[in-house]
């Protein structure tokens, strides 16, 4: 028998109580994740794609246990569950799962010193040693500089830097603990195109040095097929494709990547055929009774208004959830 994925999640729920006004009361809910799973392996790098509100940060949130899931499961180097550890087994674990957040500058506080950013998960991860205030500084300074940065900059605050450089700060304040998993939450989005080959660059050298794993969040498909090995697409908190990265971006098989694909810059004009309306997806509250995608769909059926398709194996390792066979 092989050995179990380093990460392995299995259906994953999520839905959030709709806010009722004050005299009010209702039991509509947001469907914001629905079923998901995936599996990475030790060193990899899992691709999560899909257009704004499709599910992708809830369900990184949902595993590092920031909200709590309504069901599912998820297996993490040899835990079983990570969802029924109790508090204290969770802060154990902590210091093993990371992220590194969209906002460069929303994400450090301005108020501290890049010294104590850097530092903050060593300082407070369970089970940490004592370390005197020249010991921190002197880790901080080789974080700095295994990032990139000058060791002479844990004085500094993060107003000192560019969009660039404070995403680097926080990819070295998630390299502090010496995780062994990172969620990456759409880190590039908000940098210059020049900066972010940089930051993808930078991570694919720390992931090749360490052997770390990462779960890579983006609406970009040319970012995240440079950046994974595997690549799942998202749309109304279910993934509708999954497979090799290489796969999907040469042989995608389901409409909406390849709606995806035909918005990358450069594409328009290529695509071998009509992708359907652009138009908007789905309302989360009430959901269609089919395929979420059908709206918007160049190739829907009646089936599709019916039933929601399961996820199937098209091609070895390559997985659509569509009625099509072709």
């Amino acid at each position: 028998m092989s050995n179990p994925p380093f990460i392995q999640v299995n259906g994953l729920v999520k839905h959030f109580p709709l806010k009722a006004g004050l005299f009010s009361r209702s039991t509509e809910k947001v469907h914001a994740v629905n079923g998901v799973g995936f599996a990475i392996e030790k060193g990899q790098t899992h691709g999560l794609v899909g257009e704004s509100g499709s599910g992708k940060t809830t369900t990184a949130r949902l595993l590092l246990r920031v909200i709590e899931p309504d069901s599912g499961s998820f297996s993490f180097d040899g835990v079983p569950d990570v969802f029924q550890l109790a508090p204290a087994q969770l802060k154990k674990l902590r210091r093993q799962m990371q992220y590194i957040f969209q906002d460069p500058y929303a994400s450090l506080n301005p108020k501290m010193q890049i010294r104590d950013i850097v530092t903050e998960p060593l300082r407070y991860a369970e089970g940490a040693k004592k370390l005197s205030s020249a010991q921190l500084n002197g880790i901080a300074e080789e974080l700095l500089e295994r990032v990139g940065l000058s060791g002479g900059d844990t004085g500094k605050y993060p107003h000192e830097f560019s969009g660039g450089q404070r995403q680097r700060i926080s990819i070295a304040r998630a390299l502090s603990a010496k995780p062994s998993f990172i969620v990456c939450d759409e880190p590039v989005s908000s940098l210059d195109v020049s900066i972010q080959s940089q930051i993808l660059n930078l991570l694919l050298d720390i992931q090749q040095a360490t052997g770390i794993s990462y779960l890579f969040i983006a609406h970009n498909l040319a970012v995240v097929f440079y950046l994974s090995d595997y690549v799942s697409v998202m749309y109304a908190g279910r993934i509708v494709e999954a497979g090799p990265s290489r796969v999907l971006s040469l042989r995608a098989r389901h409409p909406y990547t390849k709606l995806l694909l035909d918005a990358m810059p450069g594409n328009r004009g290529a695509q071998r055929e009509p992708t359907g309306d652009a138009g908007e997806p789905p309302n989360l509250i009430r959901l269609p009774a089919g395929c979420a995608f059908y709206s918007r769909c160049p190739r829907r059926g009646e089936q599709c208004a019916r039933e929601v398709p399961a996820l199937r194996e098209v091609e070895s390792s390559h997985f659509m959830a569509c009625f099509e066979q072709g």
